[in-house]
């Protein structure tokens, strides 16, 4: 709704400004700016039933999310502060923070499933020359096959690793 009367057409609008921050709301306003340089403010609002994902129970940090943790629900739409997943978003994935249940789940509150976790042992090699080195280390992040991570070995000291199999690294530095 226009928030005061002019008339004009389409073929009179140069641009249409909407604030970022509104996009993700059922209500807020914007400029249509006419070709005549006049500024129309309007007034919106939306009323829309927005389907969504909810935790059925608590879902602890790194848990691999099956359907069997989901509940589809349609929740009146007000304003969204993080985009929710999508069905098909939903495989091969688990929390990257605690869920509780009921809540919202959004593309931020879950990652990509991976093949190694953070905290896992794995043999690492290092090459020195015609010298070849192999020891357990740590992993500091969670890594699939072809990734550089970091690690450390027993005493601590950390080292950049690339992932070459479910339990092989090569020590890069």
């Amino acid at each position: 709704t226009p928030l005061r009367k002019i008339d004009f057409s389409s073929k009179d609008v140069k641009d249409i400004t909407i604030y970022d921050n509104y996009l993700k709301r059922n209500e807020g306003n914007f400029k249509v700016i006419l070709k005549s340089g006049k500024k129309v403010p309007f007034r919106y609002k939306i009323e829309a039933l927005l389907s969504v994902f909810k935790a059925k129970n608590n879902i602890q940090k790194d848990k691999i999310i099956s359907p069997l943790d989901v509940k589809k629900e349609e929740i009146t739409f007000r304003y969204i502060l993080n985009e929710p997943i999508k069905k098909e978003y939903l495989s091969n994935k688990k929390a990257s923070r605690f869920i509780k249940k009921g809540q919202i789940i959004t593309k931020n509150s879950i990652k990509e499933k991976t093949l190694l976790s953070k905290g896992d042992v794995i043999t690492a090699q290092m090459y020195e020359g015609s010298i070849s080195l192999s020891f357990d280390v740590v992993l500091l992040n969670d890594a699939n096959i072809g990734d550089i991570v970091k690690v450390k070995n027993k005493r601590g000291k950390k080292f950049r690793a690339k992932i070459i199999s479910r339990n092989k690294a090569e020590i890069l530095e």
